[in-house]
């Protein structure tokens, strides 16, 4: 018998309800590391649901690192997008839209999106060529060369990706295994969670604080376990290339709602959507810009479904959002 999908409402209360998202894994608490290379710096974060923070009410890795290492944050997360360019909300084409190239970003973190497997984009391979040109950007392998190549172009940034902590997936294993590819072309890093025993080798009792659906983090989850891991690994790879003299470009990756049976956590999002706009007004330092895609909600709207929500959040450390 086929399982019945959770209804948006019974997410919603699931994400509520998750002791990892209680008051007291605030992200309030993290403390700045006074030795951070970042301070005063900028990131920038491209991905998907797991960028977003949908199972966290929106508090995910760039927020925690934004937080840890004294940086301002720039992200674009939409939830239920892909890397290969499927559409005017695919990493490739956030990444052109988003990010401004006469900004300056000392880390560009890009989440490696498990939509790609489940949405069964073409995986594609990765090739000799190393101009834009030579990239077949509808495939996951050339969407992630082509991020590489327009990143170091365009901001001089030696990039980085991050895979999400292990779950059953073998389509996923195969985008893992194409991201090492890349790593050995491009000779760039990989905050590898993936692969990584100290991440995954865990009771299940506590794997069940840290994370929602085997895929979505907590706030928990992002605060105590992966941001940590993620934070050590990123400060290696600068220190490593910090003699390069090159201002530092990171990717990350992750997934979206699919697992769940959905793209996407609208009542959280309207919700956050909301707590968000009223924090601007107390904090007017404090940008954060949600921006919903008219476009495309039109059209899923045609089909039955809902817009993926476009998230564009601009942020400061010394700044705090409000916490739930």
């Amino acid at each position: 018998m086929t399982q019945n999908k959770p209804t948006r409402e019974q997410i919603a209360r699931m994400i509520v309800e998750a002791p990892g998202n209680a008051p007291a894994y605030s992200f309030e608490t993290i403390e700045p590391r006074k030795d951070s290379p970042l301070v005063g710096g900028r990131l920038a974060v491209l991905g998907s649901s797991v960028a977003f923070g949908a199972g966290s009410f929106q508090w995910a890795v760039g927020e925690y690192l934004s937080r840890r290492l004294g940086c301002d944050l720039v992200k674009s997360a939409v939830s239920g997008t892909t890397l290969a360019d499927q559409g005017q909300l695919s990493y490739v084409s956030r990444l052109h839209s988003d990010f401004d190239p006469r900004d300056r970003w000392d880390a560009f973190v890009c989440q490696l999106s498990t939509n790609d497997a489940t949405k069964g984009a073409p995986l594609g391979e990765v090739g000799k060529g190393r101009d834009l040109a030579d990239f077949d950007v509808t495939t996951t392998a050339g969407a992630m060369e082509h991020i590489v190549c327009h990143v170091r172009r365009t901001w001089g940034c030696p990039v980085l990706f991050f895979t999400g902590s292990r779950f059953e997936s073998a389509a996923y294993q195969q985008m893992y295994d194409l991201l090492c590819q890349v790593r050995d072309k491009w000779d760039i890093g990989v905050l590898d969670l993936w692969n990584n025993p100290a991440i995954n080798d865990m009771p299940a009792d506590q794997k069940a604080l840290y994370i929602l659906d085997g895929i979505h983090p907590t706030k928990a989850g992002y605060r105590d376990w992966w941001g940590p891991e993620l934070e050590r690994q990123l400060l290696a790879y600068l220190a490593r290339n910090d003699t390069k003299g090159l201002p530092l470009c990171v990717c990350v990756t992750r997934c979206a709602l699919a697992p769940l049976g959905l793209g996407v956590m609208p009542d959280v999002g309207k919700v956050a959507a909301v707590r968000n706009g009223a924090h601007d007004r107390v904090h007017g330092a404090h940008r954060v810009l949600d921006v919903a895609d008219k476009d495309a909600d039109r059209r899923r709207g045609a089909q039955g479904g809902r817009a993926h929500e476009h998230h564009l959040r601009r942020s400061s450390p010394g700044r705090s959002s409000p916490v739930w």
